[in-house]
């Protein structure tokens, strides 16, 4: 688990899965190969899945991920401070996956009061 956190009516948990499906055509050189293989770098998957009341009720995931650590991976820790310094708008997998999550879990909810269910 990287982090799991409650909101007002949801909890959002993000963990890392090892990955051993990876696709690293794109690493030419081997560098990056390398690094996994020394234990440098790790390949995992990003989870990020919303609850409501024990039930799932939104999920956004990632693949082929490959940081120094999952911790790595939730680079918007620093964005705000980066991005009033510089001017510019940097994003990030991790606040862009959570978003996503969070958005579907509403969704979800909203579907929930629009289905009548006969006791």
């Amino acid at each position: 688990m990287i982090r799991e956190w409650k909101l007002r009516n949801f909890t959002v948990r993000v963990r890392a899965e090892e990955d051993n499906d990876l696709d690293l055509s794109w690493d030419e050189d081997g560098r990056v190969r390398a690094s996994l293989e020394s234990g440098k770098f790790m390949a995992f998957g990003v989870v990020v899945t919303v609850f409501c009341r024990g039930a799932e009720v939104g999920q956004d995931s990632l693949w082929n991920c490959i940081y120094e650590s999952p911790r790595a991976f939730m680079d918007h820790l620093g964005i705000r401070e980066h991005n009033r310094q510089t001017g510019h708008n940097c994003g990030s997998y991790f606040s862009d996956m959570v978003r996503n999550a969070i958005s579907e879990a509403r969704n979800s909810v909203a579907d929930f009061k629009t289905v009548y269910v006969r006791n």
